[in-house]
């Protein structure tokens, strides 16, 4: 969403509203999202009753805006250029009810939108269990959101759902690690450290690929300075025929945390 300018004076800075409500079957509203540019001011309202505020930086005129909305299971969550600003918990209830979607904008000149909705077979289901190949030569690419320090186990099974890979992301020891557990389970076949932890109040991307001789494992999360921090870890040498893995299955300390999209891709270059 972008706009070249919108409406404000001193007095009144709320002259700029700009909604997105969402409704049910019988068009009544379940979660409205507004935005007042003015008072740099994110708004997530509870079918018209409890509201959730939070503030921004940067409400300059011209302004573009990348926001996710996700309904998850432990409350609806607001972000913006990967960060997080709002949860809301009183509509969890309701989110299946959703049908409908509309939008408003008073006070905007220029005002541009764009709704991108994530497809049913891209989500990851709530039992966190995908049912589905990595061939060899392709990669899984999981979206989420950690909430607090967690550590988040990623593992790889075959049909028998036996263990052949693990990657753990453990954001209180700072570490991303990978485990072979064919060849030494015992073992950790790559490790990174980093010095400080990760921004938990973020959408976050891992990656694991897996190529004929190795698996390789990146990690993305913003930073501070609204760049993009990558982690990678690199373990070789692993016995995995191209079949061999059907599930990935996910755990985490934390059960707040959040794993909402994935995708599985070939692999670009064969290197």
């Amino acid at each position: 969403m972008e706009h070249a300018s919108y409406s404000s004076t001193w007095y009144s800075k709320s002259d700029c509203v700009i909604v997105f409500k969402f409704l049910d079957e019988q068009e009544y509203e379940i979660i409205r999202f507004t935005i007042i540019p003015g008072q740099a001011e994110y708004q997530l309202t509870c079918a018209g009753q409890h509201t959730d505020y939070a503030k921004f930086v940067d409400n300059t005129l011209d302004k573009n805006y990348e926001f996710e909305l996700i309904f998850s299971s432990v409350g609806i969550m607001l972000f913006n250029m990967d960060r997080f600003y709002i949860k809301s918990t009183h509509c969890i209830h309701r989110i299946p009810h959703i049908t409908k979607f509309i939008h408003t904008a008073t006070g905007t000149f220029g005002f541009e939108a764009k709704l991108i909705e994530r497809p049913l077979n891209f989500r990851i289901p709530d039992n966190w269990i995908i049912s589905k190949p990595l061939p060899m030569n392709h990669k899984i690419i999981i979206n989420y959101y950690p909430d607090v320090q967690s550590v988040i186990t990623i593992r790889l099974l075959d049909k028998n759902q036996k263990e052949l890979f693990v990657v753990i992301i453990d954001d209180k020891e700072h570490e991303l690690e990978a485990r072979n557990m064919i060849l030494e389970p015992w073992k950790t076949a790559c490790i990174t450290r980093y010095k400080q932890q990760l921004i938990t109040l973020s959408l976050n991307r891992i990656e694991i690929s897996m190529y004929t001789d190795r698996f390789q494992i990146i990690l993305r999360a913003p930073t501070d300075e609204d760049m993009k921090d990558t982690l990678e870890c690199i373990a070789y040498n692993h016995i995995i025929n191209p079949d061999d893995i059907q599930f990935i299955t996910f755990d985490s300390t934390n059960k707040n945390a959040v794993l909402y999209s994935y995708f599985i891709k070939p692999i670009r270059a064969y290197i």
